[in-house]
């Protein structure tokens, strides 16, 4: 995997904090933005496939499509409940 470097500047207590957890999970500042940014992205892309469904399913559903969206919504929503718990 190829790797760039970014300057980004942050609020001094966010640094403190990121580098805190950094040391806690033992791995590089570098590393540990990396790993939350990547978990923000899936999550915004997430959000943004669920808008998706649901302007889609909001144009005129059958009962079907009612029953997979309430399905679908549901475990989306234990797949972030999930996410949320593990941090």
């Amino acid at each position: 995997m190829s790797t760039v470097k970014r300057a980004v500047s942050l609020d001094q207590r966010l640094d403190e904090r990121a580098e805190s957890a950094a040391r806690s999970m033992r791995v590089s500042r570098s590393r540990f933005h990396a790993i939350a940014l990547d978990e923000y992205m899936r999550r915004l892309e997430t959000k943004r496939m669920m808008e998706q469904m649901n302007a889609a399913c909001a144009e005129g559903m059958d009962e079907d499509d009612r029953k997979f969206l309430e399905a679908a919504s549901w475990n989306m929503g234990q797949i972030l409940q999930r996410e949320d718990q593990a941090e």
